[in-house]
């Protein structure tokens, strides 16, 4: 290989891997590796420590072959050391009595616990989530689950912070569920696979998965979480999951998992009343140190509706068009700079969508809306269901009767019974506002 491009080897084959690997397994990893010779076969990496060099070796060696092997072309074995090659051979052999280190993180610092607002909406995941973070045990697994938006993910990454503060340094990987299932394909493709069951088995004492519906018809994305999940439980190392639903509604999921999943503790978010989305946007402004008026919260609130993340962004422009504007922050403010908050977009709703919208928003299946249970828990949104259907399609009594699966009379005595608690219940109106959202 010419000089000049020996020369540029190190930095190819890092490109090489950049491609194809997470980017925290080759920037805490590979990067503080430097080339010390290559003569054509052979290629000898100087690492920064004894314990850098044996995680490098036990776990990403195959991973740095097929780098070299790619840009060379031919085979190459590498050898990765934590001293020059001129030391003695005893400067060079690692300690194995001491751990890897600490796989990173990964999760956002900026959400906590003291930025997260509670309401009536989240308080019990909020509660639960404190319990784990405090490193009692309690509920292990724990599973949140909630549609987007509603500050699943928050929880998540407070967990982690929580615990990566207490003594002693809890090694805490957090991960969604896709870039699982990234790696774990990298892993069989790249014959990596002992460093993937490494990474999630041995090196953290707390995983934190989100999302984990993506892992829905991918079997042997399953069949690998189920035994990292047993191997972590087992160990009494702590895990924290998220879904966008509870997992008996995910479909492609086996049934192993979900039991496992349903042995420890699973808690869900609502969607935010009317004061608690107030106070979540109060909140979002003061961080960015705006005071936002309660009037205006309230406008606000009634138009993002249930969405937290939707929440944020609509504060984050407000509170840009403020210091551009250097005007007051009022409801003539918002009409002024961002009327696209009151655009009312049109639409064409069915029925079948309404229930699914309203079934989701309720945890529930759309079967079980038009289903011959008469619960607490079902009659109460198939009302609502009933009302919105009447509300916003053209459809007769007789009609959504047949839909609904009753008679007309039913299907108008569920409409009458929410168009009056509507006028003396602003959660209700709130609700069905962010049902219509979620069409």
């Amino acid at each position: 290989m010419p000089a000049a491009r020996r020369s540029n080897l190190w930095p190819d084959v890092l490109t090489t891997l950049r491609a194809t690997h997470p980017p925290e397994t080759v920037d805490v990893w590979l990067e503080p590796l430097s080339l010390d010779s290559f003569d054509g076969q052979r290629a000898i990496l100087n690492a920064p420590s004894d314990h850098h060099s044996t995680y490098v070796n036990d776990y990403l060696r195959s991973i740095l072959r097929d780098g070299f092997t790619e840009r060379v072309g031919r085979p190459v074995t590498v050898i990765v050391q934590s001293q020059p090659a001129h030391q003695p051979a005893s400067a060079q052999r690692p300690d194995r009595s001491q751990p890897p280190p600490p796989i990173p993180s990964s999760v956002d610092n900026t959400r906590t616990f003291e930025n997260f607002v509670v309401g009536k909406c989240n308080e019990f995941a909020h509660a639960a989530a404190s319990n784990v973070a405090s490193g009692s045990g309690a509920y292990n697994p724990l599973l949140i689950y909630a549609p987007t938006g509603y500050g699943k993910t928050h929880l998540l990454s407070a967990i982690g912070n929580r615990l990566t503060e207490r003594p002693g340094g809890n090694r805490v990987l957090y991960v969604t569920s896709e870039s699982f299932v990234n790696e774990m394909i990298r892993g069989i493709a790249h014959k990596g696979m002992e460093e993937f069951r490494s990474k999630y088995r041995q090196s953290c004492d707390v995983l934190l998965v989100d999302d984990i519906q993506f892992f829905s018809g991918k079997s042997r994305t399953q069949e690998e979480f189920f035994h990292t999940f047993n191997t972590l439980i087992g160990a009494g190392k702590i895990v924290v999951l998220t879904s966008d639903v509870e997992p008996r509604y995910i479909e492609g999921l086996e049934e192993r998992l979900r039991t496992r999943f349903a042995s420890g503790l699973i808690a869900d978010i609502a969607a935010p009343d009317l004061e608690t989305m107030c106070a979540i946007l109060k909140t979002k402004a003061q961080e960015r140190s705006v005071d936002l008026p309660t009037d205006v919260s309230e406008v606000i609130a009634r138009q993002v509706a249930s969405s937290i993340r939707e929440a944020e962004g609509t504060i984050k422009k407000l509170c840009a068009m403020h210091t551009f504007h250097r005007e007051p922050i009022t409801i003539d403010f918002l009409h002024k700079h961002m009327s696209e908050l009151f655009a009312v977009p049109e639409r064409i709703v069915t029925v079948e969508a309404i229930i699914e919208a309203t079934a989701r928003y309720h945890g529930l299946t759309s079967a079980e809306l038009t289903g011959k249970r008469k619960t607490k828990a079902l009659v109460g949104p198939r009302h609502i269901a009933m009302f919105l259907a009447r509300d916003l399609t053209d459809h007769s009594f007789p009609e959504l009767g047949k839909i609904f699966r009753r008679d007309h009379a039913t299907v108008q005595h569920g409409c009458k019974r929410i168009a009056k608690e509507l006028k003396t219940n602003p959660d209700l109106s709130h609700k069905i506002e962010l049902i219509k959202q979620g069409l």
